[in-house]
Parts: C-alpha cells; sequence; structure tokens
C-alpha cells in the first residue's frame, strides 16, 4: 500500500469557500482514478502543522498506480 501525503497553505485572500471547492474536486478524483482506494482531505491536525495547515492523503495497491507517467491521471478534468 502507497500513502501518498501531499501537505498544503493557501495564499491569503482563498476564502473557505475556494478550499471547500478543491476538497470537493480533490475528493471527486476517487470516481475519476479507480486506482485510489481510500482520499481524504481537510485540516493537519499534526503538532507543528503551522506552516502547512492542510493535508491530501491518497492510499494507492502499489507502486504502478503511483507512478507519475503512468497514464492513470489521463482523464482528469483541469480546474476552471
Amino acid at each position: 500500500m502507497i500513502h501518498h501525503v501531499v501537505l498544503f497553505r493557501f495564499n491569503d485572500g482563498v476564502s473557505e469557500a475556494q478550499v471547500a471547492e478543491l476538497r470537493g474536486r480533490l475528493l471527486g478524483l476517487a470516481g475519476v482514478i479507480p486506482e485510489i482506494r481510500r482520499i481524504a482531505f481537510g485540516a493537519n491536525l499534526a503538532p507543528g502543522s503551522a506552516e502547512w495547515p492542510y493535508v491530501l492523503v491518497v492510499d494507492l495497491d502499489d507502486m504502478d498506480a503511483y507512478l507519475p507517467g503512468s497514464g492513470r491521471a489521463a482523464g482528469v478534468p483541469a480546474a476552471p
């Protein structure tokens, strides 16, 4: 199992509505990329997380599903 962890911070002025929209788009990837076994996005609760207050965690079965260039995400629509 591969646990891919991505830490986020947003520019000043990004609204909670924009963060919520991004959350919905990210979680929606589970319906587009069948190799995703679990996906979560939310507040980074780790101690000392002030610099990176949001986290995305994606679980995949193996490196074949993870490696960039595998073509797995080719059908993912770009954000407007």
